[in-house]
């Protein structure tokens, strides 16, 4: 039996399909919520403008950034960015109390988070206090106040290219289990696309 093929980087990752859409179906709708209305090619142009400001502050490949918006557009937006930097999302549960996301924080090293202004009061000044590289706000009731704003008028909209491969890790889906303390599942990008598709 033959070896399997090494995986060309770049190709079946979660933000290559993303970029393949905004080609084939640039026009058609991918995310809608409330009065937000984004198309492949919007919904792709935000994810490397917001890719390219988490490079700018020091996000790199491998880093742990923590996302904190509940089921919202810029939650979505966050997974894909934090991907096309070569980074991994970290998810964490909006119904946590402070002290579950500092474990969290602490526990997976988080060195950034994205987080909607509806969450604060679950993460504490301490907490916020560890992350190297700070925290970028969202906001899905007021875009006025949501930094992917300046993301989106400051940085370039061309993909920040940053070698990934499909066997790379997407994102710890976290759990308590049994212990009452969260743990992580390693999501990689093959992995991920396979649940997709089985879902479908």
């Amino acid at each position: 039996m033959s070896a399997r093929p090494a995986a060309l980087p770049g190709l079946y990752t979660v933000h290559h399909t993303l970029a393949v859409n905004a080609r084939r179906y640039a026009n058609r709708l991918a995310l809608a919520q409330g009065d937000v209305r984004l198309s492949y090619e919007e919904f792709n142009v935000r994810a490397n403008q917001l890719a390219n400001e988490l490079i700018a502050r020091g996000v790199g490949p491998g880093a742990h950034v923590g996302i904190l918006a509940g089921n919202t557009v810029p939650h979505v937006i966050a997974l894909y960015a934090v991907a096309k930097a070569g980074a991994i999302s970290v998810v964490f549960d909006v119904k946590w109390v402070a002290r579950e996301t500092a474990q969290s924080i602490a526990l997976f090293d988080c060195s950034l988070l994205i987080m909607d202004r509806a969450h604060a009061g679950q993460v504490s000044p301490e907490a916020r206090a560890s992350l190297r590289h700070g925290v970028i706000w969202c906001d899905s009731r007021d875009r006025t106040r949501c930094e992917f704003e300046q993301a989106y008028r400051t940085h370039s909209d061309a993909d920040p290219a940053v070698p990934v491969r499909e066997d790379f890790t997407f994102m710890f889906m976290l759990t308590s289990g049994t212990t009452g303390r969260p743990k992580g599942c390693i999501k990689t990008h093959r992995s991920y696309l396979h649940s997709c598709i089985i879902n479908i």
